[in-house]
């Protein structure tokens, strides 16, 4: 009876370490929260208006790590205010598994991990689809920016600088923190002219009209932004 007794023992205890970790929904990383499921990451989307940015890695990989601590050191107001995140863990999730198979489809039989797409809240993959590997900041930047009608005009691959609407303000952010930043609109008249002395500026959007803009710094970078 003693086998018996510890087999059934072994076997309660490894359903209840199976249900644990699939029953965890998110976790933070970076200050970041990060879904770990297909469901919890589309009901939340769903329920925010906003699109899910995907990262299937593994948790030991350099890369998906990389790129994680990517988004939640310098992309964290950028996310907030336009994605959910979701993790699917390789290790638990293969790349034939529900959670993601539709979005890896394509993929060579050899990946260098994280896969990364952006999927809307209809559970559409978007987009340029599937990206994998390591990424820059700059990269992130343009990937994620590209879903929300704004684009790099030029500074790939040396990001000096950024920008993006957040709520009722434009915010910009530039490795230089003496610069002058000038605002156009996409016809070329001037609508803003400021000198930046610091990392991160807001400028309220009330004193622009709703279109195209351009904001262009004197380090060299320049960004089209979409404000609605």
């Amino acid at each position: 009876m003693a086998p018996f007794k510890f087999f059934i023992c072994l076997l309660i205890t490894l359903l209840i370490v199976e249900n644990n970790v699939y029953a965890q929904d998110s976790e933070v990383f970076e200050g970041m929260t990060w879904y770990l499921n297909k469901s919890t990451a589309l009901d939340s989307a769903r329920s925010q208006g906003k699109q899910v940015f995907l990262v299937w890695g593994r948790t030991t990989c350099v890369y998906t790590r990389g790129v994680r601590q990517k988004i939640g050191l310098y992309l964290k107001s950028l996310v907030n205010e336009n994605y959910i995140l979701w993790f699917s863990n390789a290790d638990i999730y293969n790349r034939n598994s529900t959670e993601v198979k539709d979005y890896l489809s394509g993929l060579p039989s050899s990946v260098t991990f994280p896969a990364i797409c952006v999927i809307d809240m209809y559970d559409v993959k978007v987009g340029h689809g599937l990206r994998t590997g390591p990424r820059y900041t700059d990269e992130l930047l343009e990937m994620l920016n590209e879903y929300v009608s704004n684009e790099y005009i030029s500074g790939k691959n040396n990001v000096s600088g950024s920008a993006y609407v957040s709520g009722h303000n434009l915010i910009i952010k530039s490795e230089s923190v003496d610069e002058i930043i000038s605002v156009y609109f996409i016809t070329g008249s001037l609508v803003d002219s400021f000198h930046k002395m610091e990392y991160e500026v807001m400028r309220d959007l009330t004193i622009y009209q709703k279109g195209i803009i351009i904001v262009v710094g004197s380090s060299g970078w320049m960004q089209k932004i979409v404000f609605k």
